[in-house]
């Protein structure tokens, strides 16, 4: 038999000395590819003795034995069609190799196998068979399950470098180049090869603005939403009742970042279309939103830029505002409205002003020391324990110290002055004509978590103590009443007095 060849010199039997090796092996003991038969000849290459391809022998002219010769030729077909190997990373040979069993050797492989890493080797009839791969051999490796190419210099994977198509489950045709029929794709990062990053991206190239990429949702086959850019740069979600009218939903604008919903924005939000009001609740500062469209069948639109609303109604039935908490600076104020066709806007249950500005100049509006406007009711259901002003509460109060002063807030112009009391000295004297509430640097933003969602609030710091903030000069009107009327009464008994004495009554 041909035992071994390395590189392209050969030993090779006579028919004779094969047999003779074949009588003498003991069965399962590898004969080492370096102890020669006694008749051997030098490497020959003339091409007449073998097949030029994978080196099967010839049945020479008047040769003797010519069976042994066809089963060499047999035994290397048999190992080489629907080749299939155990292994291809083993250095050594399996201690006890079943007949027939085919590895690749692995790199660096030793004892029998020395000097034919990645050579076929075959155990045939007792011995290794050792088979040079040409460039285009395949094998599958059973212990990776993977099919391996030969090169010409080494094996590789058996993957095109390039598909033109790739349907899975299905077909692939000449427009959907990658077709896939399954219940989920997953793409995942890869944790598998050793250099994945622990990233996972896909892209989607367009040749220019006017062109399309993005997704599309289907029903049988039929478009029901596009989601990326359509027509433009701009990022676009697009609904279609049909799937051949489109209408946008969602315009995201590519310079700005502006949010339109139904239309282009111009503002940081801009919704165009119907609007149900009362599920909008606003997470955050907002700078400019603009809205066009019904609310409750009135036509309306509203702006929020800044620090400011305003509300136009220009229907003929008032209309329905009701809304969440709108953190402005991290401070809620919450909206619940009727907006009138006359331009007046009823303002439901409690209104917080986050940031009211301070002044001397304006009329008396009663706010709490933590910005909460309250009405302020007389009506004696509100009222228990009802009884005469004791006097003594009013005479203390005379003794308040009336100031003249210019006002340092910034709402006021610094060359006016003014008079009044001093909200610190009237809370000595009566804390209940003072109106208390915390410094700025009392508070803290908080997030608080409800019904609604997470959302900022803010509130006094634990152990904050309220301060007198602002005199409450509506109650001084109690006061003086009562005591212009013991003025009125100790006046009319002196002039009594003095009557009586002008008319000689002693």
């Amino acid at each position: 038999m041909r035992p071994l060849h390395h590189r392209r010199a050969r030993w090779i039997c006579s028919a004779r000395a094969r047999a003779e090796i074949r009588r003498r092996l003991v069965p399962g003991a590898p004969v080492p590819f370096d102890t020669p038969p006694r008749r051997v000849l030098q490497a020959r290459t003339r091409m007449s003795e073998e097949t030029p391809l994978i080196g099967l022998p010839y049945i020479m002219a008047s040769q003797a034995q010519k069976h042994v010769t066809h089963n060499e030729a047999l035994a290397r077909l048999d190992a080489l069609v629907q080749l299939a190997v155990t292994s291809r990373t083993r250095a050594l040979p399996p201690e006890a190799p079943l007949e027939g069993e085919r590895h690749i050797a692995g790199e660096g492989a030793g004892g029998p196998w020395t000097g034919l890493d990645g050579q076929v080797l075959v155990f045939s009839a007792g011995a290794w068979m050792a088979l040079s791969p040409r460039a285009g051999w395949t094998a599958y490796v059973e212990d990776e399950a993977a099919t391996l190419l030969h090169d010409g210099t080494d094996w590789r994977a058996l993957a095109p470098a390039r598909l033109n198509r790739l349907g899975l489950n299905t077909d692939a045709d000449g427009h959907n180049r990658l077709a896939v029929k399954a219940n989920g794709v997953l793409f995942s990062h890869d944790d598998v090869s050793g250099s994945g990053t622990g990233d996972v991206r896909a892209a989607f190239n367009k040749s220019a603005p006017g062109q399309d990429a993005g997704f599309a949702f289907q029903t049988g086959f039929s478009a029901r939403a596009l989601m990326g850019l359509y027509g433009d740069d701009d990022f676009r979600i697009k609904v279609s009742p049909d799937g051949a009218a489109f209408h946008d939903a969602i315009v995201v604008d590519r310079a700005s970042g502006h949010v339109g919903i139904g239309r282009r924005p111009a503002h940081p939000l801009d919704v165009d279309g119907a609007i149900d009001a009362g599920a909008l609740i606003a997470r955050s500062q907002i700078g400019g939103v603009s809205w066009f469209g019904d609310i409750d069948g009135a036509k309306w639109s509203t702006k929020l830029g800044g620090y400011y609303l305003s509300f136009l109604s220009d229907g003929e039935d008032a209309a329905n505002l009701e809304g969440g908490d709108i953190p402005f600076e991290g401070r809620p104020f919450r909206v619940k409205a009727r907006l009138h066709p006359s331009g007046t806007m009823d303002l439901a249950g409690t209104a917080r002003l986050a940031a009211m500005p301070t002044t001397a100049s304006g009329a008396n509006v009663y706010a709490d020391g933590g910005g909460l406007l309250l009405r302020s009711t007389s009506s004696a259901r509100y009222k228990r324990e009802i009884e005469p002003l004791d006097m003594a509460y009013a005479e203390a109060l005379l003794a308040l110290r009336p100031v003249w002063y210019r006002s340092s807030a910034p709402a006021d112009d610094p060359a006016f002055s003014w008079y009044g009391f001093l909200a610190e000295e009237v809370a000595a004297i009566d804390p209940r004509l003072v109106a208390f509430g915390y410094a700025d640097e009392a508070y803290e933003v908080v997030e608080i978590e409800d019904e609604t969602g997470r959302r900022p609030e803010r509130r006094p710091r634990p152990g904050a103590v309220p301060e007198p903030r602002g005199v409450d000069y509506a109650r001084f009107t109690v006061i003086h009443h009562a005591l212009i009327a013991e003025m009125r009464e100790t006046i009319a008994g002196l002039a009594a007095r003095v009557a009586k004495l002008e008319g000689g009554g002693g």
